[in-house]
This record gives structure tokens, sequence and C-alpha cells, in this order.
């Protein structure tokens, strides 16, 4: 097949790990497959140099990188060719079409998991990039802040950065010495969560002991001990194949933002819960998940009160029994939908305390915004 055919789709995401890369071409790939696609995904340097000098033309762009969008000659003009922009939809080129990760729901999930693990202090890193803050980076913070509020806590914010990189970080330091013990920390992004973890052990505190560390990212990439709101870049590339696939056929795709599938807790942090009444509940409900849990049963269990245990269940986690015995099991599927690929869906749901496989996938889609098939396939190994 010809490199100028119809079906040509030029991909090339922003520089970043070999594992991001792979995951965004295997979704995108999927997708063309799954539907029986007559594409040619192109995503090497070569092709990407070949477009710059007139010797491609394929059928679609897809990127979220500026300097492959902006012309390469001054006063140039870029070809006109359908694009797909992966990333920031406030950056977005007017004539392109933007798939994004859900900034709202990654804020929100990073708040909800802190608070149904009772931490009672938490705190917002605010960091500036390039002179100015980047709104949808702001989005998740501001997402954040807003769920804690919304359950009468107070967040913490770091002071902004400045110019001065010796008076940034004073002050980041003077901000952390002044957190309380067993606060939690959310950063925007995996990176930054690194630095912020090394600041935090050059100030003899142990992340993940002393303090929690949250981000959003690829948990594969992280050897620090960061809690990890995962970003599937499978599914951003599958999404991007969608839209692809809309606009070449003459249509213009609804935004959809991808939403994030959960929370990637490390080993060390399983069993490390502030609250030991919670830990007790936790302990039991993941000792037993499929039994019929009823409030009464686990307040006989703890040795309290009905009303007891609605009254601590909800200042501690902000939820209901029922809503947070759910995120529990939840977050079970999800261990066993990573770990154990050869069960089946129908399996994983009785085990866990569905009574059918249509259930779990109901419940799951409800949380996650996937279904626990796409789940499975946009974290299994590349």
């Amino acid at each position: 097949m010809s490199h100028n055919s119809f079906n040509t789709i030029l991909c090339r995401l922003k520089s970043g790990p070999e594992y991001v890369q792979k995951e965004f071409l295997r979704g995108f790939r999927d997708y063309r497959d799954r539907y029986k696609l007559d594409w040619r995904v192109l995503f090497g340097t070569s092709a990407l140099v070949k477009w710059r000098l007139g010797e491609l033309h394929p059928s679609a762009l897809v990127t979220g990188q500026h300097s492959i969008v902006r012309p390469a000659t001054p006063g140039g003009r870029r070809p006109c060719v359908p694009l797909i922009w992966c990333g920031d939809p406030a950056r977005c080129p007017a004539d392109g079409t933007a798939v994004w990760f859900d900034d709202d729901a990654i804020g929100r999930l990073a708040a909800d998991y802190l608070l149904s693990r009772g931490v009672r202090h938490f705190a917002c890193q605010r960091r500036k990039r390039r002179g100015r803050t980047e709104p949808y980076r702001r989005r998740r913070e501001d997402a954040f802040i807003d769920r804690l509020r919304r359950h009468g806590f107070s967040c913490f914010e770091s002071p902004e950065a400045t110019g001065d990189t010796l008076q940034n970080v004073a002050q980041l330091h003077g901000w952390l010495r002044s957190l309380p013990p067993g606060s939690a920390i959310f950063c925007y992004v995996s990176n930054i969560a690194a630095h912020l973890c090394e600041d935090l052990t050059d100030l003899g505190a142990q992340p993940g002991t002393d303090i929690m560390v949250v981000s959003a990212g690829v948990p594969e990439l992280l050897r620090e001990p960061i809690i990890c709101v995962r970003c599937s870049w499978f599914q951003l590339g599958f999404e991007a194949a969608r839209a692809t696939h809309v606009v070449l056929c003459g249509n213009q795709p609804a935004p959809k933002p991808v939403p994030p599938f959960g929370v990637f807790e490390p080993p060390c942090f399983r069993a490390k819960i502030t609250d030991p009444w919670l830990r007790n509940l936790l302990r039991e409900v993941r000792r037993h998940p499929r039994s019929s849990w009823k409030v009464a049963g686990l307040a006989t269990r703890l040795g309290v009160s009905h009303q007891t245990l609605i009254r601590k269940l909800r200042a501690r986690t902000g939820k209901r029994p029922r809503d947070w015995l759910r995120a529990v099991r939840l977050e079970l599927a999800q261990a066993a939908l990573r770990d154990d690929p050869q069960a089946t869906i129908q399996a994983i749901a009785v085990r866990l305390g569905w009574c059918d496989g249509a259930h779990l996938a109901r419940d799951f889609r409800a949380g996650y915004g996937v279904t626990p098939t796409r789940f499975r396939e946009a974290v299994g190994p590349g």
C-alpha cells in the first residue's frame, strides 16, 4: 500500500515515556482492528519528516504537540488535514477535534479515595509551568479541593511558584514542614509527585508513612510510594481512533473526555489507614467480600450500634455505608480484572458479592465510566 493512500493516519504524541507511546498506539490499533478499518497507522519520526517536507499526504493527523501542528517555515501554511488533538481542549487549534483526559473526574476521584481512607488533613500543591498555570491541570486541583470542601474538610494550598528557584525551594520546604502529620498531598502529574517525594525525604519525612502523595498518570512508571489515579493511554488512543473514524466519515464527533480508571494503590499502602476503626471495617469487608453485608451485621462485627456505624462512616469518608461498600468491592473487582486475566467477569462478580456479571458491569461502568471488559483490555500487557 502506498504511503499516500487515503487511509494513511499519522500519529505523533508529545515526547514521553516509551510505555505511554506504545499504549496509545495499542489502543489506536485496537479500534482499527476491531472495526476492520483499512488504515495504515504511521507513528515514527521518518513519517513525520516526510509529511513536513510534503512527501507524505495523510488522511488525518493525530497529535497533542503544537510544534507538529505549526507549519515548518515562517509564514507557511499547514496542509489541510483533519486534526485530532490529544490534550487540553483549551489549547486545541480551531480546526481540530479534542480528545482528552477528564480532569474534573481525576480530582474528584483522588478526593473520594482519600476520604474513603479516613484521611483528615489534605494539601494541594500548586505549580506553574512556563510562567503560567496550565488551565487543565488547575481544573484537577479545583475539583479535588471543591469535593473536600463539600464534605466540610479544609485543604492547605501550597504557595504559587515564582521565577526565583531558590525562593521556590525555600517556600516549598516551609510549606511541607507546616503540614500536620498524616496529611495527604495531591499533585497533578506523576513526575512532580516524584520530585515531591524527594523533597519530603530531604526533610526527614517518609513518603507514604508520614505523608501520603497522590497523583495522576501511569502507575507502572512510578518507583516512589505514590498513590496514582490511573489514566489509561490505551483508552485515550482508542477514543482518538474513534474520533478519527467519525471525522473521516464527514461528521463532527461529540466531545468526550476519557475518564480515569480508579486508583492504583501500591502494596505498602493497602494496610496503612490512619483510623484504626476504619481499618478494621475495611479488613472485614476485604476478607469476606461475598457476604451480604448489612449495616446491622457490620455494626455487630465492630461492636457498635447501627446509628453509630452510619455516623462514624459518614464523618470519616463522606459516604453512606451502602455506597462505601460498593466502592470497596469495585476496588477489589479492579484488582481481580488486572491480576487474574483467566477469571471470567461472571466468576469475579460472584466471588465479590454481585449476583451476576451484568450487575458488576453496571456498577463498574457507573463508577469508572467503562465496562469491565474495556478496563481489562486497557490495563493489560502492551
